[in-house]
């Protein structure tokens, strides 16, 4: 693993939001979260639980597939369905593969999906080490290598983006082309004021673990409904099925140091792109956009990043298109999937 400096104090607001939090969640303290080993899960049991009579489940079983399978120190778990050129997806935090799953049919017509639960997270396995985005984006790599596929396009929203960023940036001989959806991205234009108050607290070593430990539903449940321009657009199925994997020995931990790299990865970027670094394959970002961000006195965090990737992918992307969802939040593929489908098939279908 790349080595990163995860110590540094939250500034201004972030340091009051850190606090009110500590007040309302912490319950008492705890020491951290310990990572547990991967342990052999049946394949039916890596699937929420739904009525048989779901015809809508029962079309995406018939489609997809459950897999695991081991790149260096981590067993990877993803789901495979589709035919056509392969579609790499990546989900962001606190989600798992599962954010996808809406839009996967829709996608598996034309392409061969491949949504995978990154390191830590959803039902891969969760190593000590290895969440900065270099050594999920070279994860990411020897997957494909696994499955003997030279060439994919890749999707990835929120964290998932980043470590798009990294692939494309890293495996360019592999990466047809590439999607960003919402997220800020470390080191690049306008990083430091797009930072949100949970960079900093989820950046902090121990003291997220402490705090949220026994509050991990609620926590969490404030970034489903609190980024969305749909507070309901996530089911309650859907929070069940995210909180299976993330109350599970070690996933909160490993959510949590996706952040504490941002640091190290800010700094890999912002060299990158100093150097004269630049995507020479065709890049698309998405960004999310709600009346609610320009609501008077908005103390929350904002429903979408709105233009913020088209501003720092501009000046590293040769090729470059994009554009924001009106009335869709945060969560492109659960708040709006018909256009974040159709916008990604029109996308990876062009140069063909």
């Amino acid at each position: 693993m790349r080595a990163y400096d995860h110590h540094f104090m939250p500034r201004g607001g972030d340091m009051i939001r850190t606090a009110i939090l500590a007040a309302t969640v912490a319950t008492g303290a705890a020491g951290p979260a310990v990572s547990q080993p991967a342990t052999n899960v049946p394949e039916s049991a890596l699937a929420p639980e739904r009525a048989g009579t779901d015809e809508w489940q029962i079309a995406f079983d018939r489609t997809f597939r459950h897999h695991r399978t081991w790149v260096g120190d981590v067993r990877l778990h993803y789901v495979r369905g589709g035919r056509g050129e392969p579609l790499i997806l990546l989900h962001g935090w606190p989600t798992t593969w599962y954010e996808w799953r809406r839009i996967m049919p829709m996608l598996a017509e034309r392409y061969e999906v491949i949504a995978v639960d990154t390191r830590g997270l959803g039902d891969s396995s969760r190593p000590a080490s290895g969440y900065d985005k270099e050594t999920l984006a070279d994860d990411i790599a020897g997957l494909i290598r696994a499955l003997d596929l030279p060439v994919v396009n890749i999707a990835g929203h929120d964290l998932g983006a980043q470590i798009v960023l990294a692939f494309a940036r890293n495996h360019a001989d592999m990466t047809r082309r590439a999607a960003l959806l919402d997220v800020p991205l470390p080191g690049l234009t306008d990083w430091e004021a797009s930072q949100y108050w949970h960079f900093t607290l989820q950046s902090t070593p121990d003291i997220p673990d402490i705090l949220v430990r026994g509050h991990e539903r609620e926590y969490l449940g404030f970034f489903y409904a609190g980024v969305a321009h749909n507070p309901s657009a996530f089911t309650q199925a859907d929070i069940d099925e995210f909180m299976r994997t993330y109350l599970q020995p070690g996933a909160m931990r490993a959510g949590f140091d996706y952040y504490r790299a941002f640091s190290h990865d800010a700094e890999v970027n912002r060299g990158w792109a100093q150097a004269g670094g630049r995507l020479e394959m065709p890049v698309l970002w998405l960004g999310g956009r709600s009346a609610t961000n320009d609501a008077p006195g908005r103390s929350a965090e904002a429903a979408g990043t709105e233009d913020l990737l088209g501003r720092q992918l501009a000046p590293v992307a040769s090729d470059l298109q994009g554009e924001v969802f009106e009335e869709c939040g945060h969560w492109l593929s659960t708040e709006c999937p018909e256009r974040t489908a159709e916008r990604l098939i029109r996308f990876f279908g062009e140069g063909r």
